[in-house]
């Protein structure tokens, strides 16, 4: 009896740990779903096709990508639901601009990847001969390894900092509103209390 008991622990401790392991594993598929859920969900009805498409390609990067990528969308999309909710001037403006930018984004990820992936299966001598012939494919050759280099600066330093920027202005191109513009409508709209002809 005690040992069917110990048993049955074991099985449970083992079926836990392989639980927090997967979501470990996806920590960032679920860091960056729920915002862009939460994007379509708010999202005027014209938007939110592209929203459902571009968390589908968010959800396959982050699922397929290798680290950093996928924490970095996950970041990229809470940053862009965070700056959406607290705009209050031109919320369809900066929710397209979010959209585009993660689509953007996801699909150059992807496409570094699969590129990369590409690359790994040609030789040397193959990878030369796509672009020159003779002495001149070994010195293309040779480019292979600048070209993953330069990818993995866009995808991991330049693009997410000009994302974040772009954010960044948008959030404080504006002064602190100290009303909703409704009420500054209203206000501008009625003279000293007396409403505008």
């Amino acid at each position: 009896m005690l040992d069917s008991l110990r048993t049955l622990l074991i099985w449970i401790a083992n079926g836990g740990l392989i639980v927090l392991f997967v979501l470990a594993d996806s920590v960032a598929v679920l860091a960056a779903m729920p915002p862009i859920i939460w994007l379509a969900w708010t999202a005027p009805a014209e938007m939110r096709q592209r929203l459902v498409v571009v968390g589908a390609m968010a959800a396959v990067a982050c699922a397929v990508l290798a680290p950093p990528l996928p924490i970095i969308i996950a970041i990229m999309s809470l940053a862009g639901a965070f700056a959406v909710h607290r705009e209050q001037f031109s919320r369809d403006q900066l929710l397209a601009r979010v959209t585009a930018s993660l689509g953007v984004y996801t699909l150059a990820a992807l496409g570094a990847a699969l590129f990369s992936q590409y690359l790994s299966t040609l030789d040397e001598a193959s990878w030369g001969g796509l672009f020159a012939i003779g002495n001149a494919a070994h010195t293309v050759a040779q480019g292979r390894d600048y070209l993953n280099t330069i990818a993995a600066i866009f995808l991991i330093g330049v693009l997410p900092v000009v994302y974040l920027g772009l954010l960044f202005q948008s959030l404080f191109l504006h002064a602190p509103p100290k009303a909703t513009p409704a009420d500054y409508l209203a206000r501008i709209r009625s003279r000293n209390g007396r409403p505008s002809p």
